[in-house]
């Protein structure tokens, strides 16, 4: 088990932001998770899950008690009409895994940057298409530390959003797929990733969408229309390639990019009345 005290989580981020973890450890399976969590409580500390740190935003202060990584419970298992894997898997493995098996069903997530952990909570997908509908089961650790089965249906599965966060630890999931040609497959990957090129900020840091989109509408045509593309907080931005994301272009910090948030829901506010939800963690 790795263990490291005071280690910055703008390394851990994918927004290169964040101050200093008390306690950072990567266990290396379930029974190492469970002893750092029993130890963490027994000690009153709060706990952050990391995956990949996508969709996150730590705050300069840094997170005072254990961060645990899932970076090493990434088991994959083909089998049994789809796969089972452990919460650490990022998503650009899970998709090289699906084209080797010959796995379909989950090609709208290429482009995702967490990890499946990440993705269950936040039921994470595409307009029309989300995780949460190729879920068999999933695999948590409950209040008594205990490893629990629920079926798909007691997840909450909802818009972006679960019951799932409300478990110490999401482990793992099976995800019920259709058999499918290898090549077909890596096509509809590739013109996935794509299209996330063209229409999204890429390689420059950001947290992904920063607010989820309101019924009936999109969080970034609001954010546009109001005026906000290219507003700037330091070195935090709202992007003008993608108006609902705000990129890092060099050193900001965390307070920079919550000034930026708050700048933009008045502006959406003011002009059409609509209060934006983030989409993103704040910790």
């Amino acid at each position: 088990m790795n263990i490291l005290r005071g280690e910055p989580l703008a390394r851990h981020t994918t927004f290169r932001i964040g101050g200093p973890a008390e306690i950072f450890a990567e266990p290396a399976d379930l029974s190492e998770a469970r002893e750092l969590l029993r130890s963490a409580r027994g000690a009153g500390q709060p706990v952050l899950i990391l995956g990949a740190g996508s969709n996150l935003l730590v705050r300069d202060e840094g997170f005072p008690g254990l961060v645990l990584s899932t970076r090493r419970l990434d088991w994959l298992a083909a089998g049994e009409g789809g796969l089972s894997a452990g919460c650490g898997v990022r998503i650009p493995v899970l998709m090289g895994y699906v084209v080797k098996y010959g796995l379909g069903g989950l090609e709208f997530l290429a482009g995702i940057p967490g990890t499946l952990g990440g993705a269950l909570v936040m039921n994470a997908g595409v307009v029309g298409r989300e995780i949460g509908s190729a879920v068999r089961t999933v695999n948590v650790l409950d209040e008594s530390l205990a490893e629990r089965e629920l079926a798909a249906g007691a997840a909450g599965f909802g818009y972006r959003s679960s019951s799932l966060a409300g478990y110490p630890l999401v482990a793992g999931v099976r995800l019920a797929l259709t058999p499918r040609p290898p090549a077909a497959i890596r096509a509809d990957i590739a013109g996935q990733v794509h299209r996330r090129r063209l229409t999204q900020p890429y390689g420059i840091p950001s947290a992904g969408s920063v607010f989820k989109n309101p019924p009936g509408d999109y969080a970034g045509r609001l954010i546009e229309a109001a005026g906000c593309k290219g507003w700037r907080e330091g070195d935090a931005l709202v992007s003008d390639r993608h108006a609902n994301f705000i990129v890092n272009t060099g050193a900001a910090s965390a307070r920079q990019v919550l000034g930026l948030i708050e700048r933009v829901r008045a502006a959406v506010r003011s002009r059409f009345g609509i209060e934006l939800e983030l989409e993103i963690k704040t910790v």
